[in-house]
């Protein structure tokens, strides 16, 4: 299944690490092979949450974000690929292949060749607009991360309003106090309650994604530790990986 990701939160913040912990649950918990890619490069991307890169440069260092289309963009994806022999850039775990981002000779951005039964995640960049209709066409499901904005909300519907057949919400950093709940959105745009789904915020997976510690960050939280916060996160991200698993199987998804 082709998967375009919309960042909806702010150019300032990556969804990467959420992107890459959604398809490490996935993979874990409903044995999928998943495919990771973005259409952008930057210091903060999917394969530097399973490596200490972003640590070793220093994460104090200046943000970058080169979008697909740029020359930036293609100075750095030759830098990248100088040393490799294919399109994969790095297997961190069974079930899991983080590819390069597309190229620009390359006929669609879901260009890497995968069993239609995979989930191929296509991370965007949220400044990508005019590079972005092609894919949000292609895509068989539109994953919205949102805050709970009430001006990025509206944002979003009011410019993307014909994805929403196919599109699944993601709200992050949920606060249950908040004017904008799940149920007021979907109550206030007609979304169906179980196509929005939520994350709670949490110190130590941030941390563990800019360590490049995502991996042991899940695994020695899979099952019931003794940090309550912990708990809470991943259960919510159980039931996130769920819900897009069986989104993959029909739209009518069971609460």
């Amino acid at each position: 299944m082709k998967v375009a990701v919309w960042n909806g939160i702010s150019e300032a913040d990556s969804v990467a690490g959420y992107v890459a912990a959604l398809g490490m649950m996935i993979a874990l918990e409903k044995n999928c092979n998943i495919i990771l890619s973005s259409n952008y490069i930057s210091n903060r991307m999917a394969h530097d949450c399973f490596s200490r890169r972003m640590l070793e440069d220093g994460i104090a260092h200046i943000p970058y974000c080169y979008l697909y289309g740029s020359p930036e963009y293609y100075s750095a994806l030759w830098r990248m690929k100088r040393k490799r022999q294919d399109n994969i850039l790095e297997i961190p775990m069974k079930g899991i292949t983080i590819i390069f981002p597309p190229d620009m000779d390359e006929k669609s951005m879901f260009y890497y060749k995968s069993s239609s039964k995979n989930f191929y995640f296509l991370d965007m960049a949220k400044g990508s607009i005019a590079e972005s209709k092609n894919v949000l066409d292609e895509a068989e499901l539109v994953i919205v991360f949102l805050s709970q904005d009430k001006t990025e909300i509206q944002n979003f519907f009011e410019r993307f309003s014909s994805l929403l057949s196919k599109a699944f919400f993601v709200i992050v950093d949920y606060q249950r106090d908040s004017l904008y709940t799940s149920r007021k959105i979907s109550a206030e745009y007609g979304i169906k309650l179980n196509n929005i789904g939520i994350i709670y915020h949490n110190r130590e997976f941030e941390k563990a994604c800019e360590e490049g510690n995502l991996g042991q960050f899940i695994f020695q939280n899979l099952h019931r530790t003794m940090e309550e916060q912990n708990n809470r996160f991943i259960a919510s991200l159980k039931k996130l990986a769920r819900k897009i698993q069986m989104w993959g199987l029909s739209n009518d998804v069971e609460e």
